[in-house]
């Protein structure tokens, strides 16, 4: 487990900004801080969602919609017992959003999904490898 400061820190994410984050309610520790001056704790997992939701935002996304990708995402990994290895988002000119997660990365399909005027595809697995990197230290 680990603070919001020791994981922004290891991965170069501003701490206000991931804050921020947590108080909005878009990302959430899994032990949340007890009172005043009481850090909350976060597990690898919190981090890799939080990872992956700064990627979203980055790419230019909206933070609701953002926060969204990762309820959807933890609901796929609950009916499917496993987690996602890849999630894309799918950007339809008529501003709406589709989100699809794959175990198995599909074929040319994944790039550009048919009326989408832009696609993001985030590796999650490889996401979790750079935090794991990230907070142990390796390199």
């Amino acid at each position: 487990m680990y603070t919001l400061f020791q994981w922004t820190k290891a991965l170069g994410i501003n701490s206000d900004r991931a804050r921020q984050w947590v108080n909005k309610g878009y990302i959430g520790p899994s032990v949340p801080a007890e009172g005043q001056g009481k850090a909350a704790l976060f597990s690898v997992d919190n981090i890799v969602e939080a990872s992956v939701f700064k990627a979203l935002v980055d790419f230019g996304m909206a933070r609701d919609a953002a926060a969204m990708v990762l309820f959807e995402m933890s609901g796929w990994q609950v009916i499917n017992e496993e987690p996602a290895r890849f999630v894309r988002v799918s950007f339809f000119s008529n501003s709406t959003v589709k989100t699809e997660f794959y175990w198995n990365r599909k074929g040319p399909e994944m790039l550009m999904e048919r009326g989408a005027k832009l696609a993001l595809i985030v590796n999650i697995e490889g996401v979790a490898e750079t935090v794991r990197m990230a907070l142990t230290g390796e390199q």
